[in-house]
């Protein structure tokens, strides 16, 4: 009524975003009592998605406690302390996740899928004679392929706040942990190749000449350009 007037002909009959956002505005901040205190206060019990959403949104795109403390006085979002909260509950419930399934992998893979795997080396700066401003790691990619005869099966979401009441959250050791590899160059032995290699003329001949037609089309076309 607020947003499209008194008519009830012009109502929606879904609730629009701003309906929404206004109202989970409206029940973040009321109190059950005024307060002398200045400072912004609210319970968790009215903590609804709307201010959750924006602090966390702009906290990962800013990383900015300024930002969301301004947000949190203005009653738009949760305060920056909430954030560093619910950041620290989804690590270790991810964490837990990964202990259960003893494999560090997405929780929002869908199992009986087609997936493959993607890995590449991540360099930054390698010309560097220090070890603090070069990086040289992997970076692993998971792609699943869902259609519509096999769309998987979802997982479970994780759960907030964690089974554990502690705060530390720790990789797998199995993960975490990589052994030490040293290759003793004097000794290393190198099998034979098994492989029988099959050499075609004719097909390396018609290969050639397919690519000297090549050649010469490219060079008439580059000096067509350049003329």
């Amino acid at each position: 009524m607020l947003l499209n007037g008194p008519n009830l002909k012009d109502q929606e009959i879904r609730e629009s975003q701003a309906c929404l956002t206004i109202s989970q505005t409206i029940l973040f901040n009321t109190k059950k009592a005024a307060r002398s205190s200045v400072k912004s206060r609210h319970t968790l019990d009215r903590e609804h998605p709307l201010p959750i959403y924006t602090g966390i949104n702009v906290h990962a795109l800013t990383r900015s406690k300024k930002i969301i403390q301004h947000l949190y006085e203005m009653g738009i979002c949760i305060s920056y302390d909430r954030i560093m909260e619910l950041e620290e509950w989804l690590a270790t419930s991810i964490c837990e996740r990964f202990k259960e399934d003893g494999v560090v992998s997405p929780a929002c893979l869908r199992k009986g899928i087609f997936t493959i795997g993607a890995l590449d080396n991540l360099d930054h700066n390698p010309s560097s004679t220090t070890a603090q401003s070069s990086f040289h790691g992997t970076g692993m990619s998971l792609f699943q392929f869902p259609t519509k005869a096999k769309p998987g099966e979802s997982r479970p979401p994780v759960k907030i706040p964690p089974t554990t009441a502690t705060k530390k959250h720790h990789l797998p050791d199995a993960y975490s942990s990589v052994p030490a590899i040293a290759l003793n160059t004097s000794t290393v032995s190198v099998g034979e190749c098994t492989m029988k290699v099959h050499v075609y003329p004719s097909c390396l001949a018609q290969a050639t000449v397919t690519e000297q037609c090549w050649i010469k089309h490219a060079l008439t076309v580059l000096e067509k350009e350049l003329n």
